[in-house]
């Protein structure tokens, strides 16, 4: 039997334009663009963490003695949270701005994790895509299926246009219950003209003005399919997060592994959502104070969410200079010794793992692979003295865009591979839904 602990960073049942003036502030800048809670988060982070019952007991001792030892030194004498551990300036940039105490606790709370075979499934998703794949969803599908592409690929240049580019026009018009698929794909369309137009000339936007101009043929050709399109957009799709978890225990049961599971879920998260035939029980609104496994999964969810925002917002192209790539400063760079064995053991806990799906990712994948490639560069050094010297971000770049590169070109082929109707193999449970 095995007891699995959910808690989660950037929840949001409803996700909103934001309607405010944007003079004087990064028009690009999902924070700015979206009313995306105080957390500040424009993907949702679940931290599922494994824990196999006989090892509960010397788990669940040795991670509270690392709990008081922290506290020890802690102006907070409460519970002990993810948030507080990392909280300001102690995480500014990752890892690299994490101080010896908060390195130590972390380190220590992940090997202690390994030794006792815990597993970790990280299950991200974009909270800004919805906007755009849920208002357009079966056009979607049936323009991918007219013009013969693959309907994940058109999805995923809609949500990163939608997320990066798009104008507040077309934002606050994709969430008019009042327009229609056919007015929405006009004012789409001529906002794509547009930034391809002002683009035209800049070298590093040529790929993505080519997916733009892709989208822009699609809709020429397949803007008059009528649709079962709603006016809702913009909520929050519980489904993928369950298909994600499901992946993750049914790979692993394939592989001859105990299959029997108890879920315990975080205060705020619903049982309703998660498919009943993994569990032999499914407990919602635990308390994070009784519970152990919740306070762990809590740790593992704040420290990658964090990351995933922090390195999302450190690369965010500047408008008013599209030309120039931002690459990530010196500073995440800059680790001591533990910060980088901290580094690694992040690295082989979630991404290391020897399984397909322990690192979930949605269709708008652009910042979970960020923190992929960070990871996975950072990983590489095993002096951090090197690290320091060598440490680029152009470097860490590159493995981002091969990753990203690799991940597109799948993308084409998932459907294709199928041999099946999109969304007949999408209702059958045999693609991920978007």
């Amino acid at each position: 039997m095995h007891d699995v602990y959910i808690d989660e960073k950037g929840p949001q049942e409803h996700i909103r334009v934001n309607s405010t003036d944007l003079q004087g502030k990064r028009k690009n800048d999902p924070s700015n663009r979206f009313k995306i809670g105080n957390d500040n988060m424009t993907d949702y982070v679940m931290a599922a963490i494994d824990i196999p019952n006989q090892n509960s007991d010397v788990l669940k001792s040795r991670f509270e003695e690392l709990e008081t030892n922290y506290l020890l030194h802690s102006e907070n004498s409460g519970e002990l949270k993810g948030a507080q551990v990392l909280k300001g300036k102690k995480f500014q940039y990752g890892i690299g701005s994490m101080p010896t105490r908060e390195t130590r606790f972390y380190t220590s709370l992940i090997e202690l994790l390994m030794s006792q075979d815990v597993k970790l499934c990280l299950v991200t998703q974009s909270k800004t895509a919805s906007i755009i794949t849920q208002r357009l969803h079966f056009w979607i599908l049936e323009a991918a299926k007219r013009e013969k592409v693959s309907y994940i690929t058109l999805a995923y240049t809609l949500a990163k246009y939608a997320t990066n580019e798009a104008s507040g026009l077309v934002l606050q018009e994709l969430q008019n219950s009042d327009k229609t698929v056919y007015q929405i794909l006009s004012i789409i369309k001529a906002d794509l003209r547009r930034f391809i137009r002002e683009h035209k000339n800049v070298a590093r936007m040529q790929l993505q003005n080519g997916a733009f101009s892709d989208v822009l043929k699609i809709i020429g050709k397949s803007q008059n399919i009528k649709t079962n399109d709603t006016a809702h957009s913009g909520e929050f799709e519980w489904g993928k997060v369950d298909y994600s978890l499901s992946l993750w225990l049914e790979e692993r049961q394939l592989l001859g592994e105990d299959d029997s599971y108890r879920l315990f879920l975080d205060e705020g998260i619903r049982k309703d959502v998660f498919s009943s035939e993994h569990y032999s029980d499914i407990r919602e609104d635990c308390n994070s104070k009784e519970i152990y496994g919740i306070r762990i999964a809590d740790f593992m969810a704040t420290i990658f969410g964090k990351m995933i925002s922090k390195l999302a917002l450190a690369t965010l192209y500047n408008p008013e200079e599209p030309g120039n790539t931002v690459y990530l400063s010196e500073e995440w760079f800059f680790l001591n010794q533990e910060q980088l064995k901290l580094g690694h053991l992040l690295y082989q806990f979630s991404m290391d793992t020897g399984l397909q799906y322990s690192f979930n990712n949605d269709t708008f994948f652009d910042d979970a692979i960020a923190l992929q490639a960070y990871l996975t560069y950072v990983n590489e050094f095993s002096d951090y003295e090197h690290l320091k010297q060598e440490g680029d971000g152009f470097e860490e770049f590159k493995i981002y865009q091969q990753m990203a590169q690799q991940r597109f070109a799948l993308m084409a082929t998932v459907p294709h591979y199928l041999g099946e109707d999109s969304e007949q193999a999408i209702s059958a449970g045999l693609i991920k839904p978007f």
